[in-house]
């Protein structure tokens, strides 16, 4: 379930959603992208000049998942796209979010803070991470809002596990991908049609299922990823 938010009435909310749905078009989709431009998401921009700030839901997550995330937020603010639109990627060690989540109201929390968490099968099924993202219906950008990652990737003490297969450096380079594949999409990135793949390129990390898992950039967007993110840049301006 994907949630989305605005600060707008509820009935001219539904109008705004509704209105994008009817308007999205091919622009959105491209050689090994796709954007969240069609029911239920409706992300199609990063609002230039943002700041996007990652938190935790828990010390617990906090500890776990910040290696992983350091990975993409460098490479996010690299981008020269991404610098020139005045948007920053920040990763916090900041506790929040918790109440919000017991209740169930994934869109109650701060604006552009994307919270992370770890879960057992938040989807029900072995291996499957889950996305919570939010969106302004005023201008369809992302918001924010929650990251449930699977604690099957990890023994109790944080440390990987043979999930992703019996060779430690691979299965290290596919939990980073998991990682940055649900963190691209709170930003907007869906998963790109597989006949749209270029042969000579890697996987997407935004891939599905299980995101990229063939390719071992250990968490980095690959070049079709990218191509995603600058088309949110540019929605966006």
């Amino acid at each position: 379930m994907r949630k989305r938010i605005g600060g707008i009435a509820l009935a001219a909310a539904f109008a705004s959603v509704f209105a994008t749905a009817s308007t999205a078009s091919a622009a959105n989709e491209g050689v090994g992208w796709k954007l969240e431009s069609g029911s239920p998401y409706y992300i199609t921009n990063l609002q230039h000049n943002s700041t996007y700030t990652l938190t935790f839901v828990t010390q617990k997550s906090q500890s776990w998942l910040t290696p992983y995330l350091k990975v993409p937020v460098q490479q996010l603010n690299a981008i020269p796209e991404v610098k020139n639109a005045g948007i920053k990627f920040v990763l916090s060690t900041k506790i929040e979010g918790g109440t919000n989540y017991q209740n169930k109201k994934y869109c109650a929390g701060p604006q552009n803070h994307i919270m992370f968490l770890l879960k057992y099968r938040p989807m029900g099924k072995a291996g499957f991470s889950h996305a919570l993202p939010c969106y302004n219906t005023r201008n369809n950008s992302a918001w924010g809002g929650y990251v449930e990652m699977d604690t099957e990737y990890w023994t109790s003490t944080g440390k990987e596990n043979t999930w992703f297969g019996s060779n430690k450096a691979k299965a290290h380079a596919m939990t980073l991908n998991a990682v940055t594949h649900e963190l691209g999409h709170m930003m907007g990135l869906d998963h790109p049609d597989p006949s749209k793949f270029s042969p000579n390129e890697n996987r997407p990390v935004m891939a599905s299922p299980n995101g990229g898992y063939l390719n071992t950039n250990g968490g980095k967007f690959t070049a079709a990823d990218q191509r995603g993110v600058k088309k949110l840049v540019s929605n966006g301006g």
